[in-house]
């Protein structure tokens, strides 16, 4: 009797303590899609490069960072006011303010980088159409910026709306293997006395994200820039 009062006691705590054990794994139900994680961004050793910015007072520069991020220098790169467009840097900063979709920082340690890569330049598919604005600086600095350019691209040709100077173009177009550069090869006239530097044709070296398209060149002592946004 005392054997089968026993086993029915073991028989017993062992069920207990398999339903606690079940409980105790128990986990609430988590919907992994109810909050996006963002990815850290770094602050440090960033490469981009310098680009216009129009704001009420003329035109300023500012910094877009190859993860997509724009930046104004506000503190630590003397004549910065002055740097050629499409100058590729490595920079490291500090946050200072947040405008809108600009960031405010004081520079910590720059360096140029013109032999740099945009790692983004071979991943973007660059078909799509874009609205813009192109830039041109001078050898005295002095800057100039007109209408609204649309350009569109498909996998091999491309068309530049024509707008004040903008003097678009159409044609085809291709990545340099390098991926630093694009070769535009316009089949279209310009106007009579254009300034074909500024037309859409020829290499421009460009940077691109999944909004952005960043293309500049310099030619006979004029500094070119078309920024593009993707509609």
């Amino acid at each position: 009797m005392k054997k089968i009062n026993f086993l029915a006691v073991l028989a017993a705590m062992i069920f207990v303590m398999q339903a606690c054990d079940n409980n105790s794994t128990v986990r609430p139900e988590v919907n992994e899609n109810s909050s996006t994680v963002k990815p850290a961004v770094s602050n440090t050793d960033v490469l981009g490069v310098i680009l216009p910015n129009t704001t009420a007072s003329g035109v300023n520069r500012l910094i877009m960072l190859e993860d997509g991020r724009k930046i104004n220098p506000v503190s630590g790169i003397e004549g910065f006011s002055k740097k050629n467009y499409g100058t590729k840097l490595r920079v490291s900063f500090a946050e200072v303010k947040s405008n809108t979709d600009i960031l405010d920082v004081a520079i910590t340690s720059f360096a140029e980088a013109a032999e740099a890569t945009f790692s983004k330049n071979e991943q973007i598919a660059l078909s799509g159409k874009y609205s813009g604005i192109l830039y041109y600086m001078t050898s005295d600095s002095s800057v100039t910026y007109t209408g609204k350019p649309i350009l569109l691209l498909t996998e091999s040709n491309y068309s530049c709306s024509l707008s004040g100077d903008a003097l678009g173009g159409a044609g085809l177009f291709a990545r340099h293997i390098d991926n630093k550069r694009i070769h535009f090869v316009s089949t279209t006239s310009l106007p009579n006395g254009a300034n074909e530097d500024l037309a859409l044709s020829g290499y421009f070296n460009f940077m691109a994200s999944e909004k952005y398209i960043f293309i500049w060149a310099k030619r006979n002592g004029v500094s070119i820039a078309y920024n593009f946004t993707k509609e």
